[in-house]
């Protein structure tokens, strides 16, 4: 028996969804598990007993909302701070006709791609750095 295609594709829609939200599923069915069933092994996936008085204890042991709101606000300020100055920097580039404006734009551009990864900047020491991201950032191998 030949499946026709839109059926192989639903089919194949379905299963890459699952595979793409099994992560949150897992993720709030630890979520409602016991200290005790956090640890049990070998793993189970559906909590024996369900504890959703995690959720409560979660929301007060930080200040999640003096966080939020200090997250939103350095957001917020960012955003329109670089939107402000990319917003004049391309109306300069883009308008303004200045001796040497071809080589800054080249000098704009290099510095957007060279990888903070590079090393090449003061505050590394000139030396490769193991910053998250980087190529040194891997472990190495015991000698």
């Amino acid at each position: 028996m030949i499946l026709p295609r839109r059926t192989v594709l639903y089919l194949l829609l379905i299963g890459m969804s699952a595979l793409f939200f099994a992560p949150a599923v897992w993720l709030l069915l630890t979520a409602v598990k016991g200290s005790a069933e956090l640890a049990a092994y070998p793993v189970h996936w559906l909590p024996r007993q369900w504890n959703f008085g995690n959720f409560g204890r979660a929301l007060t042991y930080f200040d999640y909302l003096g966080y939020a709101r200090n997250s939103f606000e350095l957001a917020t300020v960012y955003a329109v701070l670089v939107t402000l100055s990319s917003a004049w920097a391309g109306f300069g580039f883009a308008r303004l006709a200045a001796p040497g404006k071809k080589l800054m734009f080249g000098v704009l551009l290099s510095t957007m791609m060279i990888s903070r990864c590079t090393g090449a900047s003061r505050r590394s020491g000139w030396s490769t750095p193991t910053g998250p991201g980087c190529c040194g950032a891997w472990p190495e191998r015991p000698t």
